[in-house]
């Protein structure tokens, strides 16, 4: 009997040999398993060879795990990103957000539950991914559609293929009347959205907050303001907001549990969290349970803030009108917290739970 061929690779990234023994023994079975000793070495393999997921230590000689994911960002931007570490570094983690995107933040000793189950998540949206890009790549040129997937895209880049303006193949038959129906309908469920239109919304009690804010943004943007998580749900109901910005000096409990509940709920809302300084342990959460796209240091400084404003907005129209993209920004319910959570904003979670279903309607554009 033939063995299971492994679809993903997996590359470990550790200073401790043994370490790298032990994830080549846990996972092996299960995937391609790749190891670098070092951030150089594990450069070098993403070079040479396609990657899907990457798993680094923070703390090395040389490079540090961040610097590493970092660069891993920009040579191979499809590989999912996994940062682990023995120590909740708050730099660290800042860093892991804003410049690496880390798909997750793992803290050692990590359970090995925990690590199998991050990693078959991280491993799945890449291979569905993969997969998706290689039919998107065989439905708009006819002369690749004979081609394994494996070798379908041998780059590793990322392409966003617009289905709806594709040609089609001179051997294809005309689609059926229920085949056009559907294509119609997915284009129809496609919102439309304008960038210049997207909205703002800033969850704070700091005034300062929202006049650094109103000042990054020189007026481009309608701004909104809510004081509390109701009057935000509300205001996100109302209006086409893509990108909230929250405050942890608000209450850190009630504004982790609304980006959790948010990104299951709405995950094309992109969040920035702003804080003088937030809890390690609070950011990691966001992080793994929220996704949070970037972490703004109070005061805010004007032209970074304004960078990375824009930078969620087109964040925020990218997984909008391609869903797909979603996949990499999966989440799963933190169960530890769900009940302290559901008391702290009560009926709110309920509204966010509801709000799917309508977020797009004040979005779509003639």
């Amino acid at each position: 009997m033939a063995a299971a061929v492994k679809e993903n690779s997996i590359l470990f990234v550790d200073d401790e040999k043994r370490v790298l023994t032990s994830m080549r023994a846990m996972f092996r079975r299960d995937y391609n398993v790749l190891i670098a000793n070092s951030g150089e070495e594990a450069l070098d393999i993403l070079r040479d060879q396609s990657v899907d997921v990457v798993v680094s230590d923070q703390r090395m000689p040389g490079m540090t795990g961040v610097e590493v994911l970092r660069e891993v960002k920009e040579l191979a931007p499809n590989a999912m990103r996994i940062l682990l570490t023995g120590y909740a570094d708050l730099n660290a983690i800042e860093a892991s957000i804003n410049d690496a995107e880390v798909f997750r933040y793992l803290m050692k000793p990590c359970p090995s539950v925990e690590l199998k189950e991050t990693i078959a998540m991280a491993a799945n949206v890449a291979r569905s991914m993969g997969a998706g890009e290689a039919a998107a790549e065989a439905a708009n040129d006819p002369a690749d559609a004979e081609v394994p997937v494996d070798d379908a895209n041998e780059s590793g880049e990322f392409e966003l293929i617009d289905m709806s303006s594709a040609g089609t193949p001179r051997s294809q038959e005309a689609p059926s009347q229920a085949q056009a129906a559907a294509t119609a309908g997915e284009e129809a469920a496609t919102p439309k959205i304008d960038p210049e239109m997207v909205e703002l919304l800033v969850l704070t009690r700091d005034d300062a907050l929202v006049d650094s804010l109103g000042d990054a943004m020189h007026g481009s943007r309608r701004v909104h303001h809510a004081k509390d998580v109701e009057a935000a749900v509300e205001l996100l109901e109302a209006h086409p907001v893509g990108v909230l910005i929250t405050d942890t000096a608000l209450n850190e409990k009630q504004v982790e549990g609304l980006t959790a509940e948010l990104k299951q709920h709405v995950p094309e809302l992109v969040t920035i969290i702003a804080s003088e300084r937030s809890d390690a342990q609070a950011l990691i959460n966001m992080l793994n349970y929220g996704q949070i796209f970037r972490f703004l240091l109070k005061p805010l400084q004007v032209g970074q803030t304004r960078l990375w404003v824009e930078s969620a907005v087109n964040k925020h129209v990218e997984l909008a009108k391609n869903p797909e993209l979603i996949q990499r920004h999966q989440v799963k319910r933190n169960e530890s917290e769900s009940n302290s959570i559901q008391g702290l904003v009560s009926g709110a979670l309920d509204r966010v739970k509801r709000i799917r279903g309508r977020f797009f309607q004040s979005r779509q554009m003639a």
